[in-house]
């Protein structure tokens, strides 16, 4: 099975690099350009990067980035589970 999600994040490539170890929770990973590809025991997963956009907000200027993430071998479960864990890594705290 083979599911498809697709994020548009307010981060830029080196924020989203920077995270990644910590996101994938000591799942070996291996990177090119800006791909990555993930062993993990239920299947593989892979991660793709869109070119770096700005969105801009009135006087505010947004890094947006679109992540692709290609999953085989998961089950529906598991790649909820997989997801939840990747945004905590991700989320950012305000006030």
């Amino acid at each position: 099975m083979i599911i498809t999600i697709r994020r548009e994040m307010t981060i830029t490539h080196a924020d989203f690099f920077r995270l990644l170890p910590k996101a994938l929770r000591n799942r070996n990973f291996t990177v090119s350009g800006e791909r990555i590809v993930i062993d993990d025991p239920a299947g593989m997963v892979e991660i793709s990067l869109s070119p770096e956009k700005i969105k801009q907000i009135a006087a505010l200027s947004l890094p947006v980035t679109v992540i692709e993430f290609v999953f085989r071998g998961f089950s529906p479960d598991q790649v909820e589970s997989f997801m939840t864990s990747f945004d905590l890594s991700y989320q950012k705290g305000g006030g």
